[in-house]
């Protein structure tokens, strides 16, 4: 589990690096009464799927209780993912080492004692590579690395399993989990994953 902490930082990589702007059509809702627009929030927001915006088009026109009042087309893409988007011509720098230890801390993964040993860890197994001002950007390993993970299971890439492992090791500590229960649910879970 030691190479889990690089994910979060080989996810990132994989969001700067293979960004692609998509196509997407957008409903705006709204009521008409009395003179005044009431617009509705639509909790769905953007499609990506031309057949399914037209789907949802041809429904309320079939359904008859409301109508289209117009369909306009406006050249616009996805934007970069959220966290992305810091400058119009180049993407944001790699994680800061500072930066790496704040998002574990606030994914409960390591403590105070053992935080510095994992980012010291994926740095001699070479995952990441400390560039100026304390950056870790991932080296060739680290990359197919968080590729590889991608390939089992997209969600391993994210801080969630090792924060939970963590959690549960913190119950097993303070007498509050069963050791032989969570060890054999952690199995499972990777057992799953890994068929």
């Amino acid at each position: 589990m030691g190479h889990v902490k690089l994910v979060r930082l080989g996810y990132r990589y994989l969001q700067i690096t293979m960004f692609k702007p998509e196509k997407f059509w957008m409903l705006h809702p709204y009521i008409m009464y009395k003179g005044y627009e009431l617009k509705l929030e639509w909790e769905r927001s953007r499609l990506f799927d031309a057949d399914v915006a037209a789907m949802f088009q041809n429904r309320i026109i079939e359904d008859g209780i409301m109508k289209v009042a117009c369909v306009s087309e406006k050249l616009e893409s996805k934007g970069r993912p959220s966290g992305l988007n810091t400058g119009n011509t180049s993407p944001p720098d790699y994680l800061s080492e500072s930066e790496l230890i704040s998002l574990m801390e606030k994914h409960g993964i390591g403590t105070d004692a053992s935080i510095s040993v994992h980012i010291n860890n994926i740095c001699e197994r070479n995952y990441v590579q400390v560039q100026a001002g304390r950056r870790l950007a991932p080296t060739p390993l680290g990359i197919s690395l968080i590729r590889g993970y991608q390939c089992i299971d997209s969600d391993l890439c994210l801080p969630d399993i090792r924060s939970f492992i963590e959690h549960q090791i913190t119950l097993v500590a303070k007498g509050q989990a069963d050791h032989s229960m969570v060890v054999q649910h952690v199995l499972e879970q990777f057992s799953y994953l890994l068929k």
